[in-house]
């Protein structure tokens, strides 16, 4: 692999003008079609298990008929959102749920006037930076046709209409782009910034100390300041407990909180590999909470693509922080949330995508649009299961 000799920001301005208008339509396609469910698909709002798990995780019955609006606050979404609103103290579910996101929405707020609209047009000005930036690393450091095809797998996989919703795939997509950047730049304090905020973001953001790690190992000359990316990154994930203990007490209770979910996510799963097996032959249906077949499907591509990135990371040193940051994200979500919601948690795992667009921009051009088609047939599937309140991820 040889990097074209272009600086970013001459990549990211032949980026923009190539990929903002079709990533634009493409938003507003998918926030259309959420639309167009809330009247399709009423029934989906009425169903005993969703009245159940809305007075569970707001004390009070859902309101009735559903509406646009009712449609794209729907699970996770609701718990940003009433954070945004209230904080940690008032306690709930949301307590599990990381702080950086709600308080983007709460700083908007006064601008669109309402949580829900602030909490979208961050989502979907996030992610459109995202995905641009993408698309010019990607094109710099291999060539367009690989930018071209990795971009167009970002948008058709299946958890890919998560970008327009209140959650945090889009802003953790761009902490993880940009810190795959400010790595290649050999740009530390900028990569321990970036880690710091993305353990505000998600649990795990503090694994972006792997790449880190990875890139210090590559590069003897920047180790100093890899450690002092790293203490940024640890400064950051300490705020996070900080800020829960300012407001709930306790600087643990979202861990408390969320082994009362259904996944129950634990740490210590990590050392239980024979339990990890066992789950991952249950499975019970194409797709759920749990015993999801596709949410496994998915971690076996994973694992396929990650094959790829170590084989050529033992040549090339400089894809090594890349393979780094894609087997701790692709393996401890899986591992350690006993695979939910793993089709949404791999959607951002951005060298895994880039190595699947390497593949088929040598493949026959036919393999490409089978696998478009196929992708993008699965994710309408999860729209509509999403928009009439069916687990989706």
């Amino acid at each position: 692999m040889t990097p074209e000799p272009m600086r970013l920001t001459t990549a990211l301005e032949a980026s923009l003008r190539r990929t903002l208008l079709p990533l634009l339509l493409a938003k507003l396609v998918t926030l259309a079609a959420f639309g167009a469910l809330a009247m399709r698909y009423p029934e989906g709002f009425s169903h005993r298990s969703y009245v159940a798990v809305y007075r569970g995780n707001h004390g009070a019955p859902p309101r009735e008929p559903p509406t646009a609006d009712i449609v794209l606050r729907t699970w996770d979404a609701e718990h940003y959102l009433a954070l945004a609103s209230s904080g940690y103290a008032s306690g709930g579910p949301k307590t599990a749920f990381y702080p950086l996101y709600p308080l983007l929405v709460r700083a908007t707020t006064p601008v669109t006037g309402d949580p829900l609209a602030a909490a979208l047009l961050l989502s979907n000005t996030l992610g459109l930076a995202a995905l641009v930036l993408l698309h010019a690393l990607v094109r710099r450091r291999y060539d367009e046709r690989v930018a071209d095809v990795s971009l167009l797998l970002m948008a058709a996989q299946p958890a890919a209409f998560f970008l327009c919703l209140p959650y945090t795939e889009s802003l953790f997509l761009l902490e993880f782009v940009l810190l795959l950047a400010a790595l290649d730049e050999d740009r530390l304090l900028a990569a321990g910034v970036v880690s710091a905020l993305a353990c505000l973001t998600r649990p795990v953001g503090v694994l972006f100390l792997v790449p880190i790690a990875a890139h210090a190992l590559v590069h003897p000359a920047s180790r100093r300041r890899a450690v002092g990316a790293a203490g940024l990154l640890l400064a950051g994930w300490a705020s996070y407990f900080g800020i829960l203990r300012a407001e709930t007490g306790s600087a643990t209770f979202g861990f408390e909180i969320q082994r009362q979910f259904i996944g129950a996510p634990s740490l210590a799963r990590l050392l239980d590999p024979v339990g990890f097996v066992v789950r991952a032959f249950d499975v019970r249906r194409f797709h759920g909470f749990v015993g999801s077949a596709l949410d496994r499907v998915q971690f076996l591509i994973a694992l396929g693509l990650l094959v790829g990135l170590a084989r050529r990371a033992r040549h090339a040193p400089a894809e090594r922080p890349w393979a780094a940051g894609a087997l701790v994200l692709a393996v401890v979500p899986a591992v350690t949330a006993a695979f939910m919601s793993y089709t949404r948690y791999v959607s951002v795992v951005v060298p895994l995508h880039v190595e699947a667009a390497r593949r088929l921009a040598r493949a026959p051009r036919p393999l490409l649009w089978v696998t478009l088609a196929i992708l993008l047939a699965l994710q309408g599937m999860l729209l509509v299961r999403h928009g009439s309140h069916r687990w989706a991820g």
